[in-house]
């Protein structure tokens, strides 16, 4: 008995290392220093907010259809994102209602879905974001509900998977590196903080920005997006842009209201009902810098767009399709790589423009209405519409 004591009493010293060195509970700043060589301050003033409608044919150039095959097999309820390879020979679209990611060729056939719902190897509960790699060739599924990351081939063969716990992340990314970036910004203070990177296998890597515990931020889409080769995080709580290139952190870009507190500003819990302005929303184009602002004080949101050839910001509260009059806006996002919106036309949205443009006819008969939209059905399958950006604003 006295043996078995003295063993257990030799164990827990190394039983304790092990935990604490796996244990998410972070403390201290030995945070990976950020490269700051000079970032780009974006002015925001509030006499730049204008309540008046941003026409589309303003910042783009062309628009490219892709019509989605409609069969049994691939039937769609709701997209809630789009992803085109680098080489625009597939689509990748996510239906989260059905929990499927579905897999078109440039042209919109069908080839294949990856619906693997389980608890098992290879299945996930949900799908909270996906990513595509072009070099390895596969598709990596974040599922926040079985807290597991996982990959398929192109062709949907499943791959590999990990466990993301105990650091349940709020917020991920896939780097060019192979690795992942991982957000999390709330007041629990048993998981890790803030911004860090992980391997491919899920092994911590390094710690970029820690993030106070006392703030708790709640939003509905990712604040990470891709531009080139980079990464950017657009970082609710002090509204800067920062940038992951090459295994390095940047600072670059950060938005300065000259009117208005952010959340930088805050200092104390007592103050958080005094934030008036925050920037929910960032993409980056080879020409422009895209962005939404919400002003709590009244509520209101603001689209911005900054072109970088002019240095100018243009801010408005709404946005009028003059392009063929589809809205689609229940999808739009912006392609970093392709200099490109995408949007989505389901089959109601079609009827309602078509509607719109025979009542107006004669005020928008300059516009041509694409053939496509004369044998859209009820249950079809969504348009993906891909307008292409000018490279400054059209006055």
């Amino acid at each position: 008995m006295k043996s078995v004591t003295k063993l257990i009493i030799m164990v827990m010293p190394v039983l304790c290392l092990l935990l604490l060195s796996n244990c998410s509970f972070y403390k201290g700043d030995d945070t990976t220093p950020l490269h700051d060589i000079g970032h780009k301050v974006i002015n925001l003033e509030s006499r730049q907010f204008k309540n008046d409608a941003l026409r589309l044919s303003t910042i783009v150039d062309s628009v490219e259809y892709i019509v989605l095959e409609t069969s049994q097999d691939c039937m769609i309820r709701k997209i809630d994102k789009v992803v085109i390879s680098e080489d625009g020979s597939f689509l990748f679209v996510l239906d989260r209602r059905s929990s499927k990611i579905f897999v078109f060729n440039q042209d919109g056939i069908f080839l294949h879905a990856i619906a693997n719902f389980g608890r098992g190897p290879g299945e996930f509960l949900s799908i909270s974001n996906f990513f595509i790699d072009d070099d390895l060739e596969q598709i990596i599924i974040y599922d926040i509900s079985s807290g597991r990351v996982l990959s398929y081939g192109f062709n949907g063969a499943f791959r590999e998977q990990f466990s993301v716990y105990p650091d349940l992340y709020r917020d991920l990314a896939y780097t060019p590196n192979h690795s992942f970036l991982c957000y999390n910004v709330n007041e629990d203070t048993n998981t890790r903080q803030g911004l860090w990177e992980i391997d491919q296998k899920g092994v911590f890597k390094k710690q970029f920005i820690l993030t106070p515990n006392r703030i708790s931020l709640h939003f509905s889409e990712s604040g990470f997006s891709d531009y080139q080769d980079e990464i950017h995080l657009l970082s609710r709580h002090d509204n800067n842009i920062y940038a992951y290139r090459a295994d390095t952190m940047t600072i670059k870009y950060s938005f300065a209201f000259q009117d208005y507190i952010s959340l930088a500003d805050v200092k104390s819990n007592d103050e958080m009902d005094k934030v008036n302005v925050n920037v929910l929303f960032f993409r980056e184009t080879d020409d422009w810098l895209i962005y939404r602002v919400c002003i709590k004080k009244d509520a209101s949101c603001y689209y911005g767009y900054y072109s970088k050839a002019a240095d100018e910001n243009f801010i408005f509260d709404r946005r009028y399709n003059d392009i063929d009059f589809y809205e689609g806006d229940r999808y739009f996002d912006f392609n970093g790589f392709t200099n490109s919106m995408v949007s989505v036309l389901y089959a109601d949205v079609i009827f309602n423009a078509v509607e719109e443009y025979e009542k107006f006819s004669q005020m928008h008969k300059d516009k041509v209405i694409p053939n496509f939209v004369f044998n859209v059905e009820e249950l079809d399958n969504p348009i993906i519409r891909i307008a292409y950006l000018r490279n400054s604003m059209q006055k």
